[in-house]
């Protein structure tokens, strides 16, 4: 099955973002430290939607994907309805970089999407 991106890329994100997960999808490094360092939960993404690391893996923020694992934020977390994970995500995309990073930080590679997708 030939798995395509799981949600569109949106200029901004919604009002409901919580304030990690929204930095961590447009890639602010800095913002996504400050909030990390003041106790902001690496899961913390509304019920149901992507988290912070599954935004960044799709839109190829490799730096702030290296912050999220440090901070101990899930590696297979499943993204929104679609079931997607950040491996996923970012192989969809094409970002070798971080599908590897995530795979030598324990990514499941044989994890399967709601419809049955997975990486390859």
């Amino acid at each position: 099955m030939v798995m395509t991106a799981p949600f569109a890329r949106a200029a901004e994100p919604p009002a409901a973002d919580p304030p990690l997960v929204a930095a961590a999808r447009s890639g602010d490094v800095a913002l996504v430290t400050s909030l990390l360092a003041k106790g902001a939960d690496p899961e913390g993404a509304a019920q149901g939607e992507p988290t912070a690391l599954n935004w960044a893996a799709y839109n190829d923020h490799l730096a702030v994907v290296r912050l999220l694992v440090q901070h101990h934020a899930r590696i297979d977390p499943h993204a929104n309805r679609a079931g997607w994970t950040p491996l996923m995500n970012a192989s969809a995309m094409g970002f070798a970089d971080i599908a590897a990073y995530l795979i030598a930080h324990g990514a499941d590679i044989n994890a399967h999407s709601a419809d049955g997708g997975y990486t390859r």
